[in-house]
């Protein structure tokens, strides 16, 4: 577990650390495999819907415990994976906006999906629209989220420097990019467009990291479902082994008591 930190100053050098860098074939760990496996978009908008009864509710900072995310998942040794993986400076609580950003980035669907479903978390509103200040709150903690999840090649099971996050003035003067110096509310739908146009670093961020996010989660989906249904062939195998097994003892067996019966 990692309690140094690295403040890293533009959005270009975070980039630098991770490009051709990322783990093959999968730069997620396990636990993030197991617990998204198969999710969309819209699985994930229930399960928000559902932790702020549809809005209704605040979101909670953290969670103090790994059994408060039982609200994901009913895996409880993959929550338990969960919760160490994102608690990096061993506080026994971690922050729910971190997890939150990064599974809404791994789950399978398009980009302007995830990016309502992080709308809605940090805006808390059907219209899926945030101010500049929790514009700012969603890229630090997506930042930082991510640094605690994507494996590099010199990684093993989690990452050995975690606590990254881009410097807060570097992160500001993103915002006030996207914003163009307005306080207003944001939609989802503007800041896709809004990434498109750019296409910076920001833009490449998105790329790198969702795509190679979402493909991991669906390549251990698919692994899933061959394992599925490979089972029922091999214990066909395994059966039909034990009855012919079975078979040739019972007739060594009837030959024995037949050989007796002639004597």
């Amino acid at each position: 577990m990692s309690y140094q930190f690295m403040t890293v100053g533009t959005l270009n050098q975070y980039l630098s650390l991770y490009e051709g860098r990322l783990k093959e074939p999968s730069c997620l760990p396990l636990a993030l495999e197991d617990l998204c496996s198969g999710w969309s978009t819209d699985t994930f908008k229930q399960i928000l819907v559902k932790i702020s009864l549809n809005g209704k509710i605040a979101i909670p900072c953290v969670f103090n415990q790994y059994n408060e995310l039982a609200v994901f998942s009913n895996k409880a040794n993959t929550l338990q994976e969960i919760f160490k993986l994102f608690d990096t400076r061993a506080l026994s609580r971690i922050d729910s906006l971190e997890l939150i950003s990064t599974i809404a980035m791994i789950c399978s669907g398009p980009l302007d999906k995830k990016i309502e479903n992080c709308f809605f978390a940090f805006g808390l509103n059907e219209d899926c629209t945030i101010t500049k200040e929790e514009m700012q709150l969603f890229l630090d903690s997506l930042f930082r989220g991510t640094a605690k999840i994507a494996l590099i090649k010199s990684d093993t099971f989690y990452p050995r420097n975690p606590n990254k996050r881009l410097a807060s003035h570097e992160i500001a003067r993103i915002v006030n990019s996207i914003f163009s110096g307005q306080n207003k509310l944001l939609s989802a739908d503007e800041f896709c467009q809004w990434l498109l146009r750019e296409q910076g670093p920001l833009n490449k961020f998105f790329n790198l990291f969702v795509r190679r996010f979402q493909q991991c989660q669906e390549a251990n989906r698919e692994l899933n479902i061959a394992r599925l249904r490979i089972i029922p062939f091999i214990k066909t195998i395994i059966y039909s082994d034990i009855l012919q097994k079975a078979n040739v003892q019972l007739g060594f067996e009837e030959t024995k008591q037949a050989a007796k019966t002639k004597k």
